[in-house]
């Protein structure tokens, strides 16, 4: 699928690196590298430490400074998840600006500004059960749903959302724990994977991830939760 699509503005990868100073790990960058594909669907299960606050501040940084076109719907349920990403914003906002020069006193004017232009290009949907109508009334040209704890948006929410989804540059990044074997997000990864770039992220294999750390949580989770958690596993047939 993504051989088909071609990148548009600049490239986020060598952004996330050259403008933010952000090396990214290999899962956020197979990540960064298919979802900056026009027309792009991307699914990705996540793990502890996989790093989505980063990630996300960094998709919608780079749309504010080098694709003014592109409109993101936010969609969580978690009302938490947008102030752990702003605050990743001003880290690399602020990282963007300081090879620039400016004077101490003028950074932080700017990094306001600036999270004020997200705020201006992202539009924030809280997903709960029951009020899945207001997610609708989305329609752009060039858009990207970022759906944050996919595996927790009912069937219902996910129709709504992709009824907007008509034009060709219209995206979508969804991004979840693997939670259940069943529903929307767990059938990008079967029924639907034609359709969908499937990443999984595996906390054993990355570099954020120490070996001390890995075995003191061994010993705190159970069997599933280390599975889904850590090994980024959907839960086994029972």
């Amino acid at each position: 699928m993504l051989d088909k699509v071609k990148v548009t503005g600049k490239d986020w990868i060598v952004t996330a690196k050259e403008t933010f100073g952000v090396d990214l790990t290999p899962v956020q960058l197979d990540i960064m590298e298919a979802i900056q594909r026009t027309g792009s669907r991307v699914s990705a299960i996540e793990t502890d430490e996989m790093g989505r606050s980063r990630l996300y501040a960094l998709i919608c940084a780079t749309a504010v400074l080098f694709q003014p076109e592109l409109k993101i719907i936010f969609v969580s349920t978690d009302k938490h998840r947008l102030n752990n990403t702003i605050g990743e914003l001003h880290s690399v906002f602020s990282s963007a600006l300081s090879p620039l020069g400016f004077h101490h006193s003028v950074k932080p004017l700017m990094i306001p500004a600036l999270i004020r232009q997200v705020r201006d290009k992202v539009s924030f949907r809280y997903a709960r059960a029951g009020n899945e109508e207001a997610l609708a009334g989305d329609f752009y040209h060039h858009s990207l749903y970022i759906v944050d704890n996919a595996a927790l948006i009912s069937d219902v929410a996910f129709r709504v959302l992709t009824a907007g989804m008509t034009e060709e540059d219209n995206r979508m990044l969804l991004v979840s724990e693997a939670y259940c074997n069943e529903g929307y997000f767990y059938e990008t990864h079967h029924a639907y994977k034609d359709a969908f770039h499937a990443v999984r992220s595996n906390s054993e294999e990355s570099p954020l991830v120490s070996e001390h750390w890995l075995n003191a949580v061994e010993k705190q989770y159970t069997d599933d939760e280390y599975r889904r958690r850590i090994l980024g596993e959907f839960p086994q047939n029972v």
